[in-house]
Order: C-alpha cells, then structure tokens, then sequence
C-alpha cells in the first residue's frame, strides 16, 4: 500500500478514537484544550515579533501571507501586525464556543494550527537569524 494510504488510515484511525473518546476524560480534554489554546495565542505573539524584525528590515515583500501583507501596507508595520493580531484575539472566544459545541474537534483543529504556527515561527526566526548575520557582516567592514 501506498504511503499515503498509511498515513490516511493512521489519522482516521487517531480521528476515530479521539472521537469515541477512548482516551479522553472530559477534564483531559478540557486541560488539553486550554494548553493548546495557550501555545497558539503564545506563537501568535512570537510570529507577530519575528514578522516585526523581518519586515522593518527587509521590506513588506518579505510576508508571504496576502492579508497580513495589505495591512501592514495600509496601515504600517506595527499597526498593521498588531490590527491582525487583534482580529485573532476577537476570534479566539469563537474557538472557545467551538469547544463547547466540538470539543474533540477543536483540539484537533488547535493541534494543527499550532503545528503550523510553530513551522511559521521556526522560519521566521531563521530568517531573523539570516538578516542579523547580513547585517553583522556589513557592519564590519
């Protein structure tokens, strides 16, 4: 079988026993999902500093995220990360309704989107890294 095919049946397999809550107390899952929703908020605000660092030194084009890109455009740099950031801050209590209507759903959804915003962070901090090293070079001579 095709390694897709694992993977596919791995994460249906997960999907379906988190659904039947084999593993999961009701306060597990409350606790689970009060971490996630701390790490997300946590990456959100350590994506926001590292986009900071990256855009004032490298120009708007650098944020590859179209929305994030417009705002900062409109309405500056730090206005336009910390309106952003904002609409995330509004939208998070509709995660919190989400939970109380899809709890097991919502953990999975958080998992993800922490997973992802740990990849974004990581790049981001590369490239801070980078440009630092850039600059340090420059400086020098």
């Amino acid at each position: 079988m095709h390694r897709f095919c694992y993977n596919f049946l791995e994460v249906w397999i997960i999907v379906t026993i988190i659904k039947n809550k084999v593993f999961f107390s009701e306060k597990t899952v409350l606790i689970l999902f009060i971490l996630l929703l701390k790490i997300f908020l946590l990456l959100n605000l350590f994506d926001a500093i590292t986009t900071y660092f990256v855009v004032s030194k490298c120009g708007v084009f650098t944020e590859k995220n179209i929305l994030v890109r417009k705002f900062i455009k409109k309405f500056g740099v730090k206005k336009g990360l910390i309106y952003i950031k904002l609409i995330l801050i509004i939208i998070t209590p509709a995660a919190i309704w989400c939970y109380i209507e899809h709890a097991l759903s919502i953990i999975i959804v958080l998992t993800i989107l922490d997973i992802f915003y740990l990849l974004v962070v990581i790049n981001n901090y590369k490239i801070c890294k980078y440009i630092k090293k850039t600059l340090d070079k420059k400086t020098t001579f």
